[in-house]
This record gives C-alpha cells, structure tokens and sequence, in this order.
C-alpha cells in the first residue's frame, strides 16, 4: 500500500527509532493510522479497534495481542494503571507513547 505520511513524521523516523527501540515499527504505524483518523474527527476524539488498526497497517492481530516478550521472559513487569496492566505488545506501545 502507498500512502503520505506528514512531514514531521518522515523526518523524525530516525528520533522515533531512537526513542521507542524495537517498538518504534509499531509506534510509526500507529502515528500514521492515528493520523489519517483524526483528518475526519472534528474534535480529536477516536476509537478504533485492533481489526481497524491491522486492516490500515497491514499487521496480524495475533502478533499485536500476544504478551510482550520482556513481560513474557519475566525481564519486566508491565506498566499498571487503574488495574489495567499493559502487557500486550499493542498496549505497551501505546502505553511509551503517552
């Protein structure tokens, strides 16, 4: 699939590679989609689900829903919020963005 991605995120791949490591393919991924929602949401408010998000990026949900492997390894701990613990490889990416 071809498509535009902004400017400022073209130019700071290298910044996003750096800073995310081994998750930034994720990151890029979901700054894109997330991107091109918010072109139709007036206020800045979106849901999507995993399928959308597989769909626009091209990924397999099983691999986005699997543990994370340092939390799998025992390396880590994952994150907890309000009960909620960011284990999966999808949820702690969007967990190093916030």
């Amino acid at each position: 699939m071809i498509s535009r991605i902004d400017r400022a995120v073209a130019d700071n791949i290298k910044d996003i590679q750096r800073s995310f490591g081994n998750q930034s393919g994720i990151v890029q991924d979901f700054i894109v989609f997330i991107s091109r929602r918010l072109k139709v949401d007036l206020f800045g408010y979106t849901r999507f689900t995993i399928q959308e998000f597989c769909r626009h990026t091209g990924r397999r949900r099983q691999e986005l829903a699997m543990v994370h492997p340092d939390f799998a390894s025992g390396k880590l701990l994952p994150p907890v919020i309000r009960g909620f613990a960011f284990q999966t490889v999808l949820d702690y990416a969007l967990y190093t963005l916030c």
